[in-house]
């Protein structure tokens, strides 16, 4: 066992929770670990899950429990970052008005840093990843919910009141972005264009083998999602756009259709500079995290 200092990075999610320790130079110390959040309407196991895959992550990493410097969490908003309070997340109902910064300092003793997952994830993309040597990163995760993030030199843009990037319930079509963009948007989405009843999971497996119906799914999936970011980019001119979470995966099918419309309807000069890419690492989120508990974001 080594005598380096650690930090520990959690991405708390609707689905899965994935946690790993990393060194100041935001770089892994050990593999991430992955439990189920379990489930989401009880505190109890949801809370449970978490400082399991907390202590899972410092076993996993070669130093000591004592050896770790703090604990930044990614968790789904809209929270209060002041104390460090999930307010009313639509994907972990059983955590309305939970003090997750407390609760977690008060079981290891080490200082805790809370915030928007999206945050995180284009945290980790803009100083680790795809963003790197860019000065505007807008990051995009498409999962359980929809995040959304900006890191301006290397910094999180909060806003006045702390919920900058929390577009999830903006209106779009009938219902939200969330509604859309999520992967019960997906399955949504092909089930309103074929009567069919097929999961994003089993749509990107579809698209893979050559289906054709779910092929024009994810074709409409990503025209759409072109349109829906469409305001964000002529109101922020981003360098890149990054895009992370599980629906990302299927990005080879609605990335061609999203640049394509995306560029159709944002203003000339972004048109032609705008990158837009899929997550370069598979940790970002987990890496954000940790990298909240650093003076510089």
């Amino acid at each position: 066992m080594n005598d380096e200092k650690g930090i520990v990075g959690v991405d708390l999610g609707g689905t899965k929770i994935r946690a790993a320790v990393t060194a100041r130079n935001g770089s892994l110390m050990g593999p991430a670990v992955e439990r189920p959040t379990g489930n989401r309407k009880s505190r109890k196991t949801v809370e449970a899950a978490l400082m399991r895959s907390i202590q899972d992550a410092v076993g996993q990493s070669g130093i000591a429990m004592e050896q770790v410097e703090a604990i930044g969490i990614g968790a789904p908003g809209p929270l209060d970052l002041s104390t460090g309070t999930i307010l009313k997340a639509p994907n972990l109902p059983g955590l309305h008005h939970y003090p997750l910064r407390r609760r977690v300092e008060e079981r290891f003793r080490v200082p805790v840093r809370v915030d928007n997952d999206g945050n995180c994830f284009t945290l980790g993309e803009a100083l680790y990843g795809s963003g790197r040597s860019k000065g505007i990163v807008l990051g995009v995760t498409l999962g359980t919910g929809v995040g959304c993030g900006v890191v301006i030199g290397g910094r999180v843009f909060h806003g006045a009141t702390g919920t900058a990037g929390e577009i999830w319930a903006t209106p779009y079509g009938r219902s939200t972005i969330e509604e859309w963009f999520s992967a019960r948007g997906v399955s949504g989405l092909h089930q309103r264009r074929t009567g069919e009843s097929r999961g994003a999971r089993q749509l990107f497996q579809s698209a893979e083998s050559g289906d054709r119906e779910a092929l024009k799914t994810w074709d409409r999936f990503g025209y759409h999602l072109g349109r829906a970011l469409a305001a964000l980019v002529n109101l922020l001119d981003p360098d890149l756009i990054a895009l992370g979470g599980s629906v990302s995966r299927a990005h080879a099918f609605f990335l061609p259709a999203m640049d394509k419309n995306l560029r159709k309807i944002i203003n000339p000069a972004p048109a032609q500079y705008l990158q837009i890419l899929p997550a370069l690492l598979k940790e970002g989120a987990v890496q954000g995290a940790a990298a909240l508990c650093r003076s510089r974001a």
